[in-house]
């Protein structure tokens, strides 16, 4: 996988994963201890966080960062 598609891929489950937790983006982001912003930057591609921060956010919205980065193919929440 290329470097692109990858970081497209980090993305979107990113972006699905937020979506599907009850936790609202300004709880998610305050729990990372990041800015909304900077939360919105991740969910949308703009950005990409670093490997702390995704494994911050993997925890509070309950997903595996294996999963996220596209090493296991399903969600196993």
């Amino acid at each position: 996988m290329q470097k692109h598609e990858r970081k497209a891929l980090i993305a979107n489950r990113l972006y699905k994963a937020a979506t599907n937790c009850p936790k609202t983006k300004v709880k998610i982001a305050e729990e990372c201890g990041i800015d909304v912003r900077k939360l919105t930057d991740y969910l949308n591609g703009k950005h990409s966080p670093t490997s702390w921060m995704l494994a911050d956010i993997c925890e509070v919205i309950g997903v595996s960062m294996d999963w996220v980065c596209g090493l296991e193919r399903e969600d196993k929440r």
